[in-house]
């Protein structure tokens, strides 16, 4: 046999048993994949984990944990973060995590925190922290 017929061969038998097990693989049923919905959700736990999150120090940990509150802010109890979150607000060298920090001041339900807000606007140096507190208080104020 010739060599390009022995690759051709191999290459056939190859196709083949693929094309075999094929079905075997297709015919296999989909498990489902539990799903918990925002209903059944742990928030006593999740909120436990986002105050934790806040008091450490990695950066990114803290900012993902600021989206979530921003996000979940109805549903959390975060109380035990507000002065990891003003601390954020006021010392953070990112103009952007301290706008996030502003906003998850405003989802904290601490009076203690917005009160930061509403003294600090006035000191604010950067225009976009200052106008974010002010569109922040503004929104409050109209409810």
């Amino acid at each position: 046999m010739k060599p390009t017929m022995l690759a051709r061969n191999s290459l056939f038998t190859l196709a083949l048993a693929v094309v075999l097990a094929a079905p075997s693989v297709a015919n296999t049923p989909e498990l489902p994949t539990p799903q918990p919905t925002w209903a059944e959700a742990d928030w006593t736990t999740f909120s436990d984990n986002l105050v934790h999150a806040l008091a450490g120090d990695h950066d990114g940990l803290k900012t993902s944990a600021l989206q979530l509150i921003v996000r979940h802010g109805d549903r959390l109890d975060v109380r035990g973060a507000q002065f990891d979150v003003v601390r954020l607000f006021r010392s953070h060298h990112d103009e952007r995590v301290r706008r996030l920090a502003a906003v998850a001041c405003t989802k904290l339900n601490s009076e203690w925190a917005v009160g930061f807000l509403r003294q600090s606007e006035s000191f604010e140096k950067s225009e976009a922290v200052r106008g974010t507190i002010r569109a922040l208080l503004a929104e409050r104020d109209a409810r």
